[in-house]
């Protein structure tokens, strides 16, 4: 995927206002569009972090924490990807032979009784 530099915040505020006026989104989706443009900006506050070695100051906004926000998103599906990538690998392999549909045995077709069988 190409970056573009554009951030989501920067597009809802740019289209925000004709996209409201053309389709008239409830109140719901009105609000979730406000909080991912507020998203680690100014508007919802921040801090500083200094760092202990150079004395570096970084100022660090608060995220909106909303669901659909890919900003605040990105970190916990990283973190839930990694859980179950761990788990996948720790479990033991299963014992239980399975088959799927169409794959039997050639001489035994699916739907057949062992008395329909004829040998050769």
């Amino acid at each position: 995927m190409r970056d573009t530099g554009n951030e989501l915040a920067q597009i809802i505020g740019r289209f925000a206002e004709q996209y409201i006026e053309k389709y008239q989104p409830n109140s719901f989706i009105i609000r979730t569009l406000d909080a991912l443009q507020q998203c680690r900006t100014l508007a919802l506050g921040g801090h500083k972090e200094k760092c202990d070695c150079c004395d570096r100051e970084r100022i660090s906004y608060n995220s909106c924490r909303n669901r659909h926000c890919p900003k605040c998103q990105a970190a916990k599906q990283a973190f839930w990807v990694e859980d179950r990538m761990k788990e996948a690998l720790t479990e033991p392999e299963p014992s239980s032979a399975y088959s799927l549909p169409g794959s039997g045995c050639r001489t035994h077709p699916q739907g057949k009784s062992e008395t329909n069988h004829q040998t050769g």
